[in-house]
């Protein structure tokens, strides 16, 4: 019926996302083992002959660099591996792969997708941070980057990475370059300060008075008329056996 033309319709977006990356790792551990070890500038690596640079593992993360990164300036260099061992002393691997797991669950859901994503753009903006606030020169970095990300062979399933799509290592340089600006603050507290006048403003307002009895009618409001205890003209009349006039 429906319900297992559904389940085969998810079993098959199941495998097309998830079969790529499986065959990816099961390559990547393939050529792991004939990757070489060596230390470059005092980082210890492995050398592929064209993947990375990017971490790779899960229990033992490693940072893995392509030949040709040996032949870049030892400033480049630097500040390359600078921004993997950022990634390495945060986990940053980890937490992707905790993302992609979760993703692959429901691989139908695209807003899952669309937060994994936003997800390594957020450890690549952040790792950026770290960087910058050890001393690094912005626009340094920024060259470095460039400079590995136009070389690098982007693969998907090496993540964190050097490379990687070029819109979102646009948007890194864009935000490490762009100075903060000043009027951010005033604007923010200028609006903290208008919310605490409004809610000021909304506890000293008295509520509004309500008038007790409006809704008895007529002969209600002749009675409280006459006050408490006194006897009206009617009233006597009344007890006379008179009609009221």
């Amino acid at each position: 019926g429906l319900a297992a033309a559904c389940r085969g319709a998810c079993g098959c977006v199941w495998l097309l996302l998830l079969l790529p990356r499986g065959a990816a790792l099961l390559r990547l551990r393939r050529e792991r083992a004939r990757w070489s070890r060596k230390a470059v500038d005092g980082c210890p690596v492995l050398v592929s002959p064209d993947v990375g640079p990017a971490l790779v593992g899960f229990t033992s993360l490693a940072i893995v660099i392509p030949r040709w990164f040996l032949d870049l300036p030892g400033e480049t260099r630097r500040l390359a591996l600078l921004h993997a061992g950022e990634h390495l002393q945060a986990g940053d691997t980890r937490l992707l792969a905790l993302g992609l797991g979760l993703a692959a669950l429901v691989p139908w859901n695209a807003a899952i997708w669309w937060q994994v994503r936003r997800l390594r753009a957020a450890t690549e903006l952040d790792c950026d941070t770290r960087v910058l606030r050890a001393g690094v020169s912005a626009r340094a970095y920024a060259g470095a980057l460039l400079d590995v990300g136009a070389r690098s062979r982007a693969w998907r399933i090496f993540q964190p990475a050097l490379a990687e799509p070029k819109s979102l290592l646009s948007r890194r340089i864009v935000a490490m370059l762009t100075k903060p600006q000043r009027t951010a603050w005033l604007r923010a507290g200028g609006y903290g300060l208008a919310v605490v006048a409004l809610l000021v403003l909304a506890c000293e307002t008295p509520a509004p008075e309500r008038t007790v009895g409006a809704s008895a009618g007529p002969a209600a409001t002749d009675q409280s008329a006459a006050g408490p205890g006194i006897v009206s003209l009617g009233d006597v009349k009344a007890a006379n056996g008179q009609p009221p006039e």
